[in-house]
């Protein structure tokens, strides 16, 4: 008995030991977000740096404002802000959840992706323009991602008018299509993306809102 109970308490802070390691990264605008991402007054503006820096469990706070893809999907360590490759590209298990109000101070309790909405844009040409040299996806998820989650977003201006890369069962890429998924692009992968509003995103395929290849993901209140 006395075993058992010792196995049970070992059991119990092992996993708050895990629980306790798990991170929350912050992620504000550029006019503000200069720091490391470790809390609000010292929040990223690098979004995608911070999901590269997210371990599985870890999730990541993004306020209001408007971001914008800096890295190529195939090269995430790289700033490249001109490249039409450049997208959001999802980590497993590494949730990401937008509609914090941008005051350095918001709270879980007052999320609300309607009122304080995150904007994730491919715009890369005129802003007047979204069919034109913008970023071929604005999110890209590519095979097994676990429990990634992406909630509370708007997604908009990708141009997926790009190279179809042909066969991906035999050659599956990050990328994906590149003329297909202008919004999301999904590669062989099942994220969950919940409260999202999809919208002007063009493709000249398929999928110009959401692109799934050999993808069963999960949606919960989304529109597009």
């Amino acid at each position: 008995m006395k075993q058992l109970f010792y196995f049970l308490l070992f059991t119990v802070l092992c996993l708050f030991f895990v629980e306790a390691q798990a991170t929350v990264r912050y992620v504000r605008p550029s006019s503000h977000g200069a720091g490391n991402g470790s809390s609000w007054a010292n929040a990223s503006n690098d979004l995608q740096l911070m999901i590269n820096q997210s371990a599985a469990g870890d999730t990541v706070f993004v306020a209001e404002g408007t971001y914008l893809p800096i890295r190529p999907a195939d090269n995430l360590g790289t700033i490249d802000s001109n490249n039409r490759d450049n997208a959001f590209v999802l980590k497993a298990d590494v949730k990401i959840f937008g509609g914090f109000q941008d005051n350095g101070t918001a709270t879980w309790a007052e999320r609300d992706w309607n009122a304080y909405p995150s904007i994730l844009s491919g715009q890369k040409g005129n802003d007047s323009n979204f069919i034109d040299s913008n970023c071929y996806h604005v999110v890209t998820s590519f095979r097994f991602v676990g429990e990634a989650c992406l909630d509370g977003f708007t997604i908009t201006k990708g141009n997926a008018n790009g190279r179809w890369w042909g066969n991906l069962f035999s050659n599956p890429t990050v990328k994906g299509d590149g003329d297909a998924g202008g919004g999301i692009s999904l590669i062989c992968s099942a994220p969950t993306l919940k409260n999202l509003v999809i919208e002007k995103n063009a493709a000249t395929r398929t999928g110009g809102g959401v692109y799934a290849f050999s993808s069963t993901y999960i949606l919960f209140s989304v529109i597009i």
